[in-house]
This record gives structure tokens, C-alpha cells and sequence, in this order.
């Protein structure tokens, strides 16, 4: 059976222009995760304001970044102990990142989330793609929320 485990960051401050990885996760040993939902909530304050890029990224993992430790939290299914690792507000960037989606997302009064379908949730995958992160970019200087639910086991 699978348990549903939730990352949540603190308020991340952007820098105009400059990407930044606001949660990140890595699966634990032969224990592949799926992203079921995650989400973004901006509080910039400009109706004109253009938009923030979000993207959804995965790594191999070669160059790790430096971040703040995040344990995943569970929220569902039969207690148990996680396996994978979670990460919020990285300093340093993880290296080798590949975008597997991306999305505008408006700063102003900007929130966004997404469930992905059953049986289309984005996996790790052992040797490849064992680290998913939530990288954000936006034109101004804003403050970003931002979380990812994460499902390990059967």
C-alpha cells in the first residue's frame, strides 16, 4: 500500500531574472516516488506584472545544490518510514537539471496546482531521474510558496 508524504518550503524570496529550486526531492534507496500534485502561490503586488516561470525539473543527482533539509511529511496511508530525502530554498543549484514542464504563472495574486492524473504521475526513476525539484523564475522580486506531494510504495 502507498503512503502520500507532503514538501512544503517557507517563504522563498526570488531575485529578478535569476531561477531558483524552491523543493526538491530525492528518492530514497530502490524506492521510486510519484508526484502526484504540486503547486505554487506568489504574493507579488503589481497587476501588470508579468508572469513567473515554473518548471518541473528531475536530476541525476551529479552535483546536488546546497538547500535547507525538508523531511517529507506524511499525510495518508499506514505509518510508515520514508525513504526519500526533501530539500526547500536552495542557495546553490543543483547541477544537470532537465525540464520535464514548464508553465507561466502570473505573480500577481498568482496561484497554481496541479494533480496529474491517475496512472500519468511523473516517476523517478533509479539510475536516470532520481531527484524531481520545483524551480521557479521570476521577473521581479517576489516572495513564493510552493509544495510537492509525493506517493512511495504500491
Amino acid at each position: 500500500m502507498s503512503a502520500g508524504y507532503t514538501i512544503v518550503n517557507t517563504p522563498s524570496s526570488l531575485t529578478a531574472g535569476l531561477g531558483k529550486s524552491i523543493v526538491g526531492v530525492v528518492m530514497g534507496a530502490n524506492a521510486p516516488l510519484r508526484l502526484v500534485e504540486m503547486g505554487v502561490s506568489f504574493n507579488g503586488i503589481a497587476a501588470a506584472a508579468v508572469p513567473a516561470v515554473v518548471e518541473l525539473c528531475s536530476s541525476t543527482q551529479i552535483g546536488v545544490g546546497t538547500s535547507t533539509n525538508a523531511p517529507p511529511v506524511q499525510v495518508r496511508g499506514q505509518a510508515r518510514n520514508v525513504q526519500s530525502t526533501g530539500s526547500i530554498n536552495y542557495s546553490g543549484e543543483p547541477s544537470t537539471l532537465t525540464i520535464l514542464k514548464s508553465w507561466y504563472v502570473p505573480v500577481f495574486n498568482g496561484t497554481f496546482a496541479i494533480q496529474f492524473p491517475l496512472g500519468r504521475e511523473i516517476d523517478t526513476l533509479t539510475t536516470t531521474r532520481p531527484a524531481l525539484f520545483l524551480r521557479v523564475t521570476a521577473p521581479a522580486a517576489v516572495s513564493v510558496l510552493g509544495y510537492f506531494e509525493i506517493e512511495e510504495g504500491g
